[in-house]
Formats: C-alpha cells, sequence, structure tokens
C-alpha cells in the first residue's frame, strides 16, 4: 500500500472513531450511612478465614460461629497463634478435636465454660462537636438506641441490657426537626468490631441521622474524637478504669452504656487458656 493510501486510510479511520457517541460519565454514588457490608454467608460446615498464623504458630484451630463475623475484637491476636474456622453449626455432635482446637461463641451456652469478661458495648457522644455542642441534639441521640430492641434482635443468650427508654422514632423525628434539622443530619461515627452495629446504625436512621462509619482502633478512635473529626463512637469498655478515662475526657452525659455480651468458650483439655483484654479465649503457649 502506497504512502497516499496508508494516509487516506488513518484519515477516514480517525473520522469513525470521532463520529462515535461519547459515554456519559457515571455519576459517583456515596453509599447512604445505612449501608454496612453484608456478612459473608457461610454455606459449608467450615470454611477457613483469610488470616494467617505466624510461621512459629502452632496448629490450633479456633472455631468461632458464623454469627461474630466481623464483630470478634482481637481476632488478630487469635490469628496470630493459630488457625480461624468459621461453623454454621456449632451444636454438631464431636465437633471439638475434630473441627477445632477451641470453640467460640457470643451468649450463655449450656455446658461451656464462660469467658472472666463480657463485651461492654458503649455509645460515646463528641459534644465538642457540631451538631451535638447543642445538649438538645446531643439528647435525642441518646434517645434514638434502644438497647432492648437491639437485643431482641441479636437472639443471644444472656445478653444484658443498659438503662434506656424505648421512644417512639416519630416523636424523634419531630424533636430533630423543632431543633432545627427537619431532614436529619450527617455524622461520622468510628467503630471498634462488636456485635450490634449494623442494627444500632438502623436505629439512627429510623430518625433521620445518617451515619457515615469506619472501622478505628481504640487510640484512633481517641485522636479523632479529641481533634473533632469523629462525632460518634462505638467502643467496647474493658475495665472501669477505661469507662472513667473517656468519663474524664468527654463527660458523663457524653457515655452511654448500652448492653454487655457474654462469651462462651470449649477447648481441648490440654491446651493452656489465656484471654485477650476484651475477654476473648485463645491458646497460651
Amino acid at each position: 500500500m502506497g504512502i497516499k493510501q496508508v494516509s487516506f486510510a488513518i484519515i477516514v479511520l480517525l473520522l469513525f472513531v470521532g463520529c462515535q457517541p461519547v459515554a456519559t460519565p457515571v455519576a459517583v454514588i456515596t453509599p447512604t450511612a445505612t449501608e454496612v457490608p453484608e456478612i459473608a454467608v457461610v454455606t459449608a460446615t467450615a470454611v477457613m478465614i483469610d488470616v494467617e498464623p505466624t510461621a512459629s504458630a502452632p496448629e490450633i484451630r479456633y472455631g468461632i460461629s458464623a454469627s461474630m463475623q466481623n464483630t470478634l475484637p482481637d481476632i488478630v491476636q487469635l490469628g496470630a497463634t493459630g488457625e480461624l474456622v468459621i461453623l454454621d453449626n456449632m451444636s454438631q455432635p464431636d465437633i471439638l478435636g475434630n473441627q477445632a482446637d477451641m470453640l467460640i461463641t457470643y451468649g450463655t451456652i449450656e455446658g461451656w465454660q464462660q469467658s472472666p469478661e463480657a463485651l461492654q458495648i458503649a455509645l460515646i457522644i463528641n459534644s465538642e462537636a457540631e451538631p451535638f455542642a447543642n445538649p438538645m441534639i446531643a439528647n435525642i441521640v441518646r434517645r434514638s438506641i434502644n438497647p432492648g430492641s437491639i437485643a431482641q434482635q441479636l437472639q443471644i443468650t444472656g445478653l444484658a441490657v443498659g438503662a434506656s427508654e424505648a421512644v417512639e422514632s416519630l416523636q424523634l423525628r419531630t424533636d430533630l426537626a423543632n431543633a432545627g434539622y427537619p431532614d436529619g443530619f450527617v455524622v461520622e461515627l468510628g467503630y471498634m468490631p462488636l456485635p450490634g452495629l449494623r442494627e444500632i446504625i438502623s436505629q439512627f436512621s429510623e430518625v433521620n441521622i445518617d451515619v457515615q462509619s469506619k472501622q478505628m482502633t481504640f487510640k484512633a478512635l481517641q485522636a479523632d474524637f479529641a481533634s473533632g473529626d469523629v462525632h460518634l463512637g462505638l467502643i467496647l469498655i474493658k475495665s472501669p478504669e477505661q469507662q472513667q478515662e473517656w468519663i474524664t475526657q468527654i463527660g458523663e452525659a457524653n457515655v452511654i452504656n448500652l448492653y454487655s455480651v457474654p462469651i462462651s468458650y470449649q477447648v481441648l483439655p490440654e491446651l493452656d487458656v489465656s484471654f485477650t483484654d476484651y475477654g476473648i479465649p485463645y491458646f497460651a503457649e
């Protein structure tokens, strides 16, 4: 093909491409506050979680119930000492020793050993950050959470609920409108892995409080509270001393105990058991 023919072909090709319709850019949609990642559905009896033990870790298998996925604190500490196995049915006979060397689940289970510490879940409010500098708004937020309803949804045996009053969402939305927020508002919530996160976010959504949530470490949450980057927090309180630290930092009215979740476990008799700061049993070398 000659040079003129090649040039002519290129021109025709360019004209053809230029005439093609240009795709309209797709709008970026920010997830709403109530969109919380779904917990994976477990269909097999035992599925490995992708947490690799350290090279020196023994071949210990931790069996955790499927309901604990994404809600179990200190899971990295467990993964550093053995393999994590999700079980969709922990009542199967002979499961201990065959599929797992230690079984861990939420609730008080008859015949199982009990962790010395329950998970203490609390809501903390940053009254220095808008709009919670207004005491009326902070009070509406406190009344938006109904621990009793959360307990019914979680269906964890032995879950203990803190003192609270049940308030109709319509009343809370009305109070919010009277306080100057007829359409509600958006807040940043930092949380630690714990049971009940989705239910709490859903309750906020019912009163037009849209939550943008992000998982954080305890220290990061403390730092972001001090800087005002986080409005609300869902935390685990491991001791009365730690709760007092939060009370000293943000005030007693802004630390709301919601509920506590007991932890039960079974373990092979030859294994020594220790407990993490939040009462999760694990193998101690």
